[in-house]
């Protein structure tokens, strides 16, 4: 598939917000169902559905739905039982978004293989190279 420059210059223009409003919402938005993607999890790992959420945060399922659909956001007083409920606390981190930042990836670093890497189990010697039958030089 291949895009023509007007195409793309359409893209574009959709995906700029309109507002300085408009986003504010979206990031409103982006940060509650940042929440909510952790909240799963952690629904997950206690074995808890969303209906006996909804029971222990003394909501309707409805709310409860909406809130995961990102149809309504999150507030405090909502995460704080929330954390009551499943007995955790969030933890906060705050970035400054005009500094780049590293993030620790673990690797291993290994040496170049070697002949010497590969024994005859059976001899337990070397692999060499052998030479093949034939003229010992090659003509030019």
């Amino acid at each position: 598939m291949s895009f023509k420059k007007n195409d793309l210059e359409k893209l574009n223009q959709m995906l700029e917000f309109r507002s300085i409003r408009e986003k504010s919402k979206f990031e409103e938005e982006l940060l509650s169902l940042r929440f909510i993607a952790v909240i799963e999890g952690l629904l997950e790992q206690k074995e808890v559905n969303r209906t006996e959420l909804s029971k222990i945060l003394d909501s309707s399922k409805s709310y409860v739905s909406q809130l995961f659909s990102g149809n309504k956001m999150l507030n405090i007083r909502t995460l704080a039982k929330i954390q009551k409920a499943l007995d955790v606390s969030f933890r906060l981190d705050a970035v400054d978004n005009k500094r780049f930042q590293f993030e620790k990836v673990p690797c291993s670093f290994t040496r170049k293989t070697t002949v010497h890497d590969f024994v005859d189990s059976e001899r337990e010697q070397l692999y060499s190279p052998k030479r093949l039958p034939g003229k010992e030089k090659i003509p030019a």
